[in-house]
């Protein structure tokens, strides 16, 4: 007796994909018009032609949706810097760690900024998006505590990893309001923040 076929797999999926895409799609127009807070999910559901229970099927909410857009350069941090040369002083290695975000193909300053801009309007947003730079800190002070010498200790991995995700993040916000997409601009003001950083601290930790 044939054996009977079944129904391919990869067919829900392009179908699960393009609803999510529809959902995505509807929530960054209703996004750019009204913001984050004025846009409910019904909005989005409505917009995409699906029901708002087809909605909570693909995201928990739309800070959810949102989140989803962003890639997590979490891990690209870590492997960077577990790659950076071992004798290499461990806030040099830090810095170079964000190389990646003022490489020419990188994604990460365009959607930072999408997310910045979209987190002003919303707390919701706004906590998500700490709550992910938090678990970078986690992710990156596993690695600093390997590399520091003996005694090592887990308070001061943790600290420099802290130290080195707010020099990103105050670069970050001085290119965005700089109001140039300039990369290389991004690039001035990540090093000027780590050395701020260095000035700071009295010495280079």
């Amino acid at each position: 007796m044939p054996d009977t076929p079944e129904r391919p797999v990869g067919g829900r999926a392009i179908a699960r994909e393009a609803v999510r895409s529809r959902l995505s799609d509807a929530a960054r127009e209703l996004f750019d018009q009204h913001g984050i807070e004025g846009t409910s999910v019904d909005m989005i559901a409505l917009a995409a032609g699906v029901s708002s229970r087809t909605f909570y099927r693909h995201f928990e909410s739309k800070e959810g949706l949102a989140m989803a857009w962003l890639d997590d350069p979490g891990p690209t941090f870590r492997s960077a810097l577990q790659q950076r040369p071992a004798d290499e002083p461990i806030w040099v290695a830090l810095r170079h760690a964000f190389d990646s975000v003022h490489e020419p193909a990188s994604r990460f300053a365009e959607q930072m900024r999408i997310s910045a801009d979209m987190a002003d309007s919303s707390p919701a947003l706004m906590k998500r998006v700490r709550d992910r730079i938090f678990d970078w800190e986690i992710e990156m002070a596993d690695v600093v505590l390997e590399r520091l010498p003996e005694p090592r200790s887990r308070r001061d991995a943790e600290l420099l990893a802290a130290w080195a995700l707010s020099a990103l993040r105050v670069a970050f916000e001085r290119w965005r309001d700089d109001g140039d997409p300039s990369l290389e601009l991004l690039r001035h003001r990540l090093d000027g923040a780590f050395e701020s950083a260095t000035t700071l601290l009295g010495q280079r930790p």
